[in-house]
């Protein structure tokens, strides 16, 4: 008779166990996403900083805008190219990024919209210009504009055209 109480109350205890158990892993599970969508915030954020670095370069040379913003066409003897093409990689930086972020952690309701960016971007010349000449700079942007069906044509490095001697 004591060894039917003892086992009773010894599955009694193992069933409570458990029980704190699931509740113990279902509360740590919420902690780990609310901390993985902490990080993914700080980390699209560090890419809207930079992002608006890019902007603030636009406002103290107002130059810049139309070759940056509204898709004025770059010539290679353009004396602004050089500054609109830094601008432009600031851009290009942030935006893959943010892309990345976005990737591997995806949230799907809070979409930041940083593959329209992306695609929006890729249709200025200063940008088409950029990723022809390093398109492996930017890695996930270039993966978001190939997911949307942009291509660009890649320039060849002064490297490729020479063979070993």
């Amino acid at each position: 008779m004591l060894g039917d109480i003892a086992e009773s109350v010894s599955a009694v205890a193992v069933v409570v166990s458990l029980l704190l158990l699931a509740r113990q892993t279902s509360k740590l599970r919420e902690q780990t996403q609310i901390t993985n969508l902490m990080g993914r915030y700080e980390a699209l954020n560090s890419a809207s900083e930079r992002y608006d670095q890019a902007l603030m370069m636009i406002f103290e040379h107002p130059e810049l805008r139309s070759y940056v913003l509204e898709g004025r066409p770059l010539a290679d003897d353009d004396p602004n190219r050089d500054r609109a093409l830094l601008v432009a990689d600031v851009m290009a930086g942030a935006i893959d990024h943010a892309n990345r972020v976005a990737k591997r952690f995806p949230d799907p309701h809070h979409d930041q919209g940083w593959q329209r960016i992306a695609v929006a971007v890729s249709r200025r010349p200063v940008f088409q210009a950029l990723f022809s000449k390093s398109p492996h700079e930017f890695p996930d942007l270039m993966a978001a504009l190939a997911a949307s069906g942009q291509q660009f044509a890649v320039e060849p490095t002064p490297e490729a055209g020479r063979g070993e001697k």
